[in-house]
């Protein structure tokens, strides 16, 4: 194909301009296109009848070639047209747009916000690249190391959220494996980067001992949040939806639904006498059983909070008591993983905290109707004396 006859559109396709080709057997019209099912420019001819007149030939070609050159200039290609009903040919925004919203009905909100934000970077970086790529089909390994390198080194982001990211397109690319969309995922043997230690850190005896202290004092409701942590293991997305009714004092467990779950899977969890002391006091079981148990100034209301309320209580103790920003709200959690483990047993500490295995924290375990071992009745941690101790003095 001649190099002069090239001309190339707003994105990646190339094309030629129409020609007319007049013959008494076979006039036609002939275009050279790009084809994304070759990756290669490829030359498609348009049959004109040859029972017209000469004059009739050249009129429909230029009817025809008018139409061509106005879809080319839009990026139309020929062959997609063909292969339409090839579902690697679609382009990566629609491909982004049908994601979501299947995301948006599989995930908790939360996470679906996250999930759309990454999309976002994802999409703004197609936008700055100098020649994009247009159809899913295109999204290489090449261009997933590109997009990855613009999150670490371009957006100065560090290698947890570099990790992250690399777990989303694994995701987004799986999908569009499984719709016929793209052939093979190109994450599939890329590695994550090392990563510096996690900032947060768990809570010392001591530690624990002088929050419980300070917060019997101070605010005893923001404490069985706290506690709620601290003992049940339940994240604080989780903890913000749990209802009174929930409870079971005559199972000592708490009902985690599976809307409400990360996981989408339902389960009880254990809950010791201490922590159950703690809510009797506090006359958290009187409260109808479709209030939430913690609303504003973490008292039971019938309003939904959500779980930036425990963050920002925390931040205010945390700075009463003197601590660090390496310890936050969610340390509680991994200090009780700690003490329960320490206490009683790993394999406890992993039905508690609702894991397959004692080395992961994203599955949990099945069994609705489990149990709850006398091991976490009875455990009462760091603090539990103190709860039980109080509770027997107070009139």
């Amino acid at each position: 194909m001649p190099k002069k006859n090239l001309r190339t559109g707003g994105d990646i396709l190339g094309y030629s301009m129409p020609k007319f080709h007049p013959s008494k057997k076979t006039p036609y019209v002939d275009v050279y296109a790009f084809d994304p099912v070759t990756n290669t420019r490829k030359r498609k001819k348009y049959h004109i009848p040859a029972s017209l007149r000469p004059r009739q030939q050249r009129e429909y070609a230029a009817e025809l070639i008018a139409g061509l050159i106005a879809k080319l200039r839009t990026g139309w290609s020929p062959w997609t047209d063909m292969a339409e009903n090839n579902s690697s040919i679609i382009p990566i925004q629609t491909a982004v747009e049908r994601y979501l919203k299947h995301m948006e009905r599989d995930l908790r909100r939360k996470t679906f916000l996250s999930y759309s934000s990454r999309a976002t970077i994802f999409l703004e970086f197609l936008q700055q690249m100098p020649c994009p790529p247009k159809y899913t089909y295109q999204m290489d390994r090449t261009f997933a190391v590109a997009f990855l390198d613009y999150v670490y080194l371009d957006r100065n982001n560090s290698a947890r959220t570099r990790n992250n990211y690399l777990g989303w397109l694994g995701t987004f690319c799986s999908f569009l494996v499984e719709r016929g969309m793209l052939s093979a995922n190109p994450t599939e043997h890329l590695r994550k980067i090392p990563e510096s230690d996690k900032k947060r850190q768990p809570l010392t005896v001591d530690m624990m001992r002088r929050m419980t202290e300070y917060l019997m004092e101070t605010d005893r409701y923001f404490l069985l949040a706290c506690m709620m942590q601290y003992y049940t293991l339940i994240r604080p997305s989780e903890l913000c939806r749990l209802k009174i009714g929930d409870i079971s004092v005559k199972n000592n467990t708490i009902f985690v639904a599976a809307s409400i779950s990360k996981n989408k899977r339902a389960d009880f969890v254990g809950i010791p006498d201490s922590l159950l002391s703690l809510m009797v006091d506090l006359n958290i079981l009187d409260k109808p059983t479709g209030m939430y148990i913690f609303g504003s100034d973490f008292r039971p209301s019938a309003v939904h909070h959500g779980p930036d309320i425990f963050n920002k209580r925390w931040k205010k103790m945390r700075k009463a008591l003197g601590w660090s920003d390496e310890y936050q709200f969610y340390s509680l959690k991994d200090t009780g993983i700690r003490d329960i483990a320490n206490t009683a047993g790993i394999v406890t500490a992993r039905d508690q905290a609702r894991h397959t295995d004692i080395s992961t924290t994203n599955k949990y375990l099945k069994g609705k109707y489990r149990e709850v071992p006398s091991t976490v009745r009875k455990f009462e941690g760091a603090v539990g004396d103190i709860i039980l101790q109080s509770d027997k003095t107070r009139p």
